[in-house]
């Protein structure tokens, strides 16, 4: 498990974002558990890197949001997008449209809707 971090932690740092979801992927298809207490120490390089990069950045903070989702934590999952933004980066959609989808469904219709707003307003810039 330990392995899998490392080559995050680098595909990240290069900027290759895509791969780190793809390898996300293969752990979860090969048993891997991601609740291995990781997602602060994933949230605070998030932090760290949204200064320096860019493109990565939204993509790290994206996949961020989507493995709160996919461990059951909507709100986190919606937080993290509500960071994100605050700090002017763009969800990617699909993590976006996902979040959005299951706050619908927990009646959190506020908070999807706040979500909507921002994100309008992210792209109408």
């Amino acid at each position: 498990m330990k392995n899998y971090h490392v080559l995050m932690r680098i595909m990240c740092k290069r900027g290759d974002c895509k791969r780190v979801g793809d390898l996300v992927k293969e752990m979860e298809r090969s048993g891997c558990d991601m609740n291995a207490g990781k997602y602060e120490e994933a949230h605070v390089y998030v932090i760290g890197s949204a200064d320096n990069l860019s493109y990565s950045s939204n993509a790290n903070y994206s996949l961020l949001a989507t493995l709160h989702l996919k461990n059951g934590n909507v709100l986190l999952a919606s937080k993290v997008l509500s960071e994100m933004m605050d700090k002017g980066l763009k969800p990617n959609f699909s993590a976006y449209k996902k979040i959005r989808t299951h706050l619908e469904k927990k009646a959190e219709k506020d908070l999807s809707m706040e979500l909507s707003r921002r994100y309008l307003s992210l792209i109408e810039k």
